[in-house]
């Protein structure tokens, strides 16, 4: 007797900002025809607040409790045994919605997760002049200072974060890929014909 495949429910985009977690991930659920969902939007439009905003007036503390709600309704939603409709989800988490306690085994237990990575150089190089991101500095233009400060945040986040994000399924190195690369990549190492 042959053995049956459980079908993803969830393809989960992890890492660093600016590796291409939202940008791939529209690609991805357009190509696949899944629905997609950015955490950090999501809790942008539940609460009417910006990320920055929460971050400022309540503290990353609150927000990464949000964060947590949010999977924890996903997982409502995506596994109660009684759930006949089960939506099929790409899903961009925010950078340290991982780390914060039990994300990670709540986010295996979703879905697929891969680990999108990029050197720090070149995600701030593609971060460069954003100002919505608040565990960033801001920087315009091609100042240098600028983006040697970013580089030198996004080294020490990676280093904070890097133990929880290897325990993603499996990682893809974007640095030197188009998106449509990275979209292909992970429909490749998930089986998924293309």
């Amino acid at each position: 007797m042959q053995a049956q495949t459980v079908p993803i429910k969830a393809i989960i985009l992890i890492g660093l900002p600016g590796c291409g977690k939202t940008t791939c991930g529209k690609l991805l659920a357009n190509y696949l025809g899944w629905d997609f969902l950015d955490t950090d939007q999501t809790i942008e439009q539940e609460t009417g607040s910006t990320i920055a905003q929460i971050f400022q007036e309540a503290g990353e503390a609150y927000f990464r409790k949000l964060e947590s709600e949010l999977l924890d309704e996903l997982l409502d939603q995506n596994l109660a045994p009684d759930n006949h409709i089960q939506i099929r989800y790409v899903i961009a988490a925010g950078g340290g919605m991982p780390v914060a306690q039990d994300n990670m085994a709540k986010l295996q237990k979703l879905g697929k997760v891969i680990f999108l990575m990029a050197c720090t150089s070149c995600l701030a190089k593609r971060l460069q002049g954003q100002t919505h991101r608040p565990l960033l500095p801001s920087s315009s233009g091609a100042d240098t200072k600028g983006l040697s400060e970013i580089a030198k945040c996004l080294d020490k986040l990676l280093q904070e974060r890097r133990k929880t994000y290897e325990q993603a399924h499996f990682k893809i190195e974007t640095t030197n890929l188009s998106q449509d690369e990275v979209v292909q990549k992970v429909l490749l190492n998930l089986d998924i014909c293309s």
